[in-house]
């Protein structure tokens, strides 16, 4: 028998090796059916039992049925609250069908008719439960002035997947919260239903706001500029700013609020100088879109250089035509009242050289001064924003800046890489501002203050006692950087911390800060470079270490919190300093909550 068998196969072979793949393919086949089919069986239960739960319900809750020409919907979510239903899990799993499913009621020629949504995975109900698309007329966020009447665009089109067309006038349109006598963002929302109760919302943005331009020409003196004590806090590009002047053609000059970082003065003419090429090259592509011409004008600054603090006529003997610059001596001048200005800060460098010293705004008195250029300058970069922009919120003052239409805050779950430069985020206890979104789509955060010991908000203390010369070491366990990456990540959330390269200058004063040698290190925390963006010795009370090297091993640059200037100075002069750390975190972290300011940074998820 055996060998007939053998016999037979062998005679038969091709149609025996297509027989066995046919057989192997309808077993197969009737497995999988019998998989699937098993799986659409439990979720057309998990259907009936969601159905027959909000049947329950409303034989217990029968005030609650609708009337003519309404509807009602339950939610699984509901369901499960009033203890009517238990858990409805996705075929084959533990993990529970969406909880925002629904089974809606109506009444319709006196009977009342259900419609069940649910949603288990890729398991959903079948029939007619997409609302219509509203297509509305103009913009989704539009711009009106203040105290003007707001006209209604309406609607273009009402289309739905079943019902076809729809009217226009089938539309409720519920502009009620829009008040033009006050600035501010305002929804308008446009509501349909179709023939099964499927109801679609969509909301317009209306903006009331008033010309950045008009409004400050109604706030400063016959010159158009702000003196002494003033409220000309304006929020731009994530960043805060004071307001200067406005010129006749509308156009506004503002300074940024703090020290943004700390140059070598080492130039005899301005322009294409070391600040001039860090303002127009690093900070003005640090701003929204790499600087934004839409925003920002170009305009003449006057950089001549001066006798003296009581004979500046020479200041606008030389000018510049720039996006961004330092504010001139004279300029300076006029936003006093006397006895204060209203664009004040501890010191920082103005355009003007006097002599081989720089112009310097201080406040030990009243009258700008000339420091040494040997000192790293504090620097404040000065643009002139273009008479187009528009406040949409805020009154001017410190806690309520002026918040103009040049960007929105984030999104809850926004990611953190498309935010702004400057912008204030929460992680770990500490306050960082947004330095740097890298070619790995990672943001690089620098600490708004000293690095602080939680939970007694301490700072942390490094010496550069025992070292024999100072260097960013990883290796040496007495080297305040061996310190930050080991002992101090006990206080840091290093999970979403990314190791990344970073630069260490040679800060040679005889090179601009762009011809300095750079070393690289890699790194969980480092210190910030002297011309780091935010890196300035602003509202800290404490001195701090920068990265960088010097020529001289013995020198080592430190931060002067009472004047905002960074001095190079002998290592054995003062030993021991506070820390302002940089980190790098991931990219894709979303955000929970916060607008990105001082006062409301963004928290983390």
């Amino acid at each position: 028998m055996k060998e007939l068998i053998l016999n037979f196969v062998n005679k038969h072979k091709k149609y025996v090796i297509i027989g066995c793949s046919i057989l192997v393919v309808l077993i197969l086949g009737l497995l999988s059916w019998k998989l699937v089919f098993v799986k659409f069986k439990e979720f057309h239960r998990n259907e009936s039992k969601f159905l027959e739960a909000t049947k329950r319900y409303y034989e217990y809750h029968k005030q609650y049925l609708p009337k003519d020409n309404e509807a009602r919907t339950l939610t699984l979510q509901d369901l499960y609250d009033n203890n009517q239903l238990g858990d409805l899990y996705i075929p084959s799993t533990k993990k529970l069908c969406d909880v925002n499913s629904w089974v809606r009621v109506y009444k319709e020629d006196n009977e009342y008719k259900y419609v069940t949504y649910l949603k288990c995975g890729r398991y959903v109900s079948k029939g007619d439960h997409e609302g219509p698309v509203i297509t509305l007329k103009g913009d989704l966020e539009v711009n009106i002035p203040l105290n003007s009447e707001y006209q209604e665009l309406g609607v273009k089109e009402v289309v739905d997947n079943k019902d076809g067309r729809i009217s226009r006038d089938n539309v409720v349109i519920d502009s009620s919260k829009v008040n033009t006598s006050k600035i501010g963002s305002y929804d308008v929302t446009y509501t349909v239903v179709d023939s099964k109760y499927n109801k679609t919302e969509v909301i317009r943005k209306v903006i009331v706001n008033k010309g950045l331009s008009e409004t400050v020409k109604n706030s400063t003196n016959v010159d158009g500029y702000y003196k002494g004590n003033s409220n000309n806090y304006v929020l731009f590009s994530g960043m805060m700013w004071r307001i200067i002047n406005v010129d006749s053609d509308g156009n506004v000059k503002i300074i940024l609020n703090q020290p943004i970082t700390n140059l070598r003065m080492n130039h005899k003419t301005y322009k294409n100088s070391n600040v001039d090429t860090w303002l127009n090259n690093i900070f003005y592509k640090a701003l929204k879109n790499n600087g934004s011409s839409k925003y920002i004008q170009k305009f003449k600054y006057c950089v001549g250089n001066i006798n003296s603090m009581i004979d500046f006529n020479d200041y606008c003997s030389d000018g510049i035509e720039e996006k961004v610059a330092l504010l001139d001596v004279d300029t300076y001048y006029k936003t006093f009242n006397g006895e204060e200005s209203s664009i004040y800060s501890k010191s920082f460098a103005l355009s003007n050289m006097i002599g081989s010293n720089y112009a310097d705004a201080t406040f030990n008195d009243t009258k700008p001064d000339g420091t040494n250029s040997s000192i790293l300058a504090p620097i404040r970069p000065v643009i002139t924003l273009k008479n187009s922009l528009n406040i949409i919120s805020g009154n001017g003052t410190v806690t309520k800046p002026y918040k103009l239409n040049d960007y929105n805050y984030a999104m809850r779950t926004s990611k953190i890489n498309t935010r702004l430069v400057g912008e204030y985020i929460e992680y770990s206890g500490l306050k960082f501002r947004i330095i740097d979104i890298d070619k790995n789509d990672n943001v690089r955060l620098i600490m708004d203050s000293v690095l602080n010991v939680q939970p007694n908000v301490t700072p942390l203390y490094v010496s550069t006692e025992k070292l024999s010369k100072w260097s960013f070491d990883l290796t040496d366990e007495d080297n305040p950087a061996y310190i930050v990456n080991n002992d101090y990540l006990d206080y840091l959330n290093t999970k979403y911390l990314v190791d990344t390269e970073y630069e260490i200058p040679v800060n040679d004063s005889n090179l601009k800060y762009n011809e300095y040698k750079k070393n690289k290190i890699k790194a969980k925390v480092v210190f910030p470079k002297t011309y780091e963006l935010f890196a300035a010795a602003d509202n800290v009370q404490n001195m701090y270490l920068y990265i960088d090297s010097s020529v001289n091993d013995q020198l080592l640059f430190t931060a002067n919190s009472s004047t905002s200037q960074v001095f190079e100075i002998n290592k054995t002069d003062f030993v021991t300093f506070a820390v302002k750390g940089i980190i790098t975190l991931k990219g894709d972290l979303k955000i929970a909550s916060g607008k990105g300011t001082y006062s409301n940074p963004y928290k983390l998820k």
